[in-house]
């Protein structure tokens, strides 16, 4: 079984975009992303179009976004652990709001792990300046 059925990446917030989903997908459930460019500032699962619509007028996150992407996945349980593992790989000043703290429907955290927490040296890369053109 597929996780992600069909979806809409990083679709600009406007009349059109809604108009579209409202005539084409009007009943997907899944997942979707708010986006203040590139920058995702909201992760959040249901019926798509109408978690989207109240996104949109809502007074704390409708002036935080200006993209959305969409992934319709059907089954919840999917739903609940796809949105749990994308708000918990955002860094936590991105999850602010977030208010809820997701957890995983199954699984146990795993507490082994070395008592030395140091990560080892890397030689990170260094960047190349850009020379002026013209």
């Amino acid at each position: 079984m597929a996780l992600v059925t069909k979806y809409g990446r990083m679709w600009a917030r406007n009349e059109e975009n809604f108009k579209k989903l409202r005539k084409d997908e009007p009943k997907l459930k899944g997942l979707y992303i708010l986006y203040d460019g590139t920058m995702p500032v909201y992760v959040g699962r249901g019926w798509i179009l109408t978690r989207l619509e109240k996104a949109r007028k809502s007074r704390t996150r409708r002036r935080f976004w200006d993209y959305f992407s969409w992934y319709a996945i059907p089954d919840e349980g999917l739903q609940k652990d796809a949105e749990a593992l994308l708000i918990k790989t955002l860094p936590y000043y991105l999850r602010l709001l977030n208010k809820k703290n997701e957890s995983f429907a199954l699984p146990k955290r795993s507490e082994e792990q070395s008592k030395n927490n140091r990560p080892e040296a890397v030689d990170k890369p260094k960047f190349v300046k850009m020379r002026k053109v013209g």
